[in-house]
């Protein structure tokens, strides 16, 4: 009798064992689909974007009125030029344009909706007599992120574009993290990636979660010094 109420414990305990083991497994599939199903969503939303069209935008610093205010006055585009040894700053021309845009809705499981956004800062340097005339060096930084109002906003794609005109340059660097809420450190992060291309996007979803997300993009100008494209999401929705 003993032997078959301890055959009938352990047995009992196998299945509540394997229960929870099944119903763990359940949960993270489900989480593991709802993830794939937000990740197809954005991707889509990004391949329908024209992003030439954003270039010119951050350029002429356009104005999307479906971003809520608080978002547009969050956000914070700006560039960092440091001259080479012996340059003087004061010889160059460094200026900044950014626009903030709603670039789709990503639907949940649950039935609600995040938005989803783009902000873009373009960048230039060019000597200083040159001002009005030739372009100098551009460069753009964008981030894109799912809003999901406060600390849960996700940093969904990085990407960095240059434009070099005549100079020469090298080191094409995209920084991506979360930034505190003056944009100034890292908080996590960053990433960072180099390229040889005067086009790079990194897509990495699920890495990067905070209020305020960043990403810098780099390049170095021979002779002349280093352009940073720092943008940031918004602080508060």
């Amino acid at each position: 009798m003993k032997k078959r109420l301890f055959t009938l414990m352990s047995v009992m305990t196998l299945l509540f064992v394997t229960t929870n083991k099944m119903i763990v497994y359940a949960n993270e599939l489900t989480l593991d689909m709802e993830a794939f199903a937000i990740q197809c969503q954005a991707n889509e939303i990004i391949a329908s974007i024209d992003e030439d069209v954003l270039l010119i935008d951050a350029l002429n610093d356009v104005v999307d009125d479906d971003v809520p205010e608080s978002i547009r006055e969050g956000v914070v585009g700006e560039a960092i030029f440091v001259p080479a040894e012996g340059v003087s700053e004061d010889d160059y021309v460094v200026t900044a344009h950014t626009t903030v845009q709603k670039v789709g809705e990503i639907m949940q499981r649950s039935g609600d909706s995040s938005n989803m956004y783009v902000a873009v800062v373009a960048t230039e340097v060019k000597e200083d007599w040159n001002m009005n005339y030739d372009a100098g060096v551009r460069a753009w930084a964008f981030v894109y992120w799912i809003d999901n109002y406060g600390t849960n906003n996700e940093l969904y794609s990085a990407k960095g574009t240059w434009d070099p005109g005549e100079a020469t340059v090298s080191n094409r660097i995209v920084k991506y993290g979360v930034s505190d809420p003056t944009g100034l450190m890292w908080l996590e992060g960053p990433t960072v990636q180099t390229t040889t291309e005067n086009i790079a996007e990194f897509v990495n979803p699920g890495v990067y979660y905070g209020y305020k997300l960043k990403c810098q993009a780099l390049i170095d100008i021979a002779n002349i010094g280093t352009l940073t494209a720092s943008v940031t999401s918004h602080w508060l929705t």
